[in-house]
């Protein structure tokens, strides 16, 4: 009567190893297709630039953005935000930059809610 119960045992624990294996593989496939996924955004994306020909430096501020005393208009500082465009913050000049064309501080706020 044990060895029926030993076979069991056996076996049970055999197919969890296997689940175990088949999981591992499962997740390294995923990993894998993550990462072709991520690269093949990048790529679409710099193509996309390219093909689209748009520097940073071709970004000229409309007039009626002037007349209200910005130097960035709500569009391009929207699109900065939306593509997480690292270039495009660093030709507006950065935090600070973007700041100083918003006619905002964001060190005063800063300095008095943690004074």
């Amino acid at each position: 009567m044990a060895q029926p119960l030993r076979r069991r045992q056996e076996s049970q624990t055999a197919g969890f190893t296997a689940n175990l294996s088949k999981r591992y593989e499962a997740a390294a496939m995923r990993k894998t297709n993550q990462e072709k996924l991520r690269i093949a955004v990048l790529v679409s994306k710099a193509a996309f630039q390219f093909i689209s020909g748009v520097a940073p430096s071709d970004y000229t501020v409309p007039e009626e953005v002037k007349a209200a005393g910005f130097d960035i208009c709500a569009d391009e500082l929207g699109s900065i935000v939306e593509s997480h465009d690292v270039k495009k913050l660093k030709f507006h000049g950065g935090v600070d930059g973007l700041a100083g064309k918003l006619k905002a501080s964001h060190r005063s706020w800063f300095y008095e809610f943690y004074s």
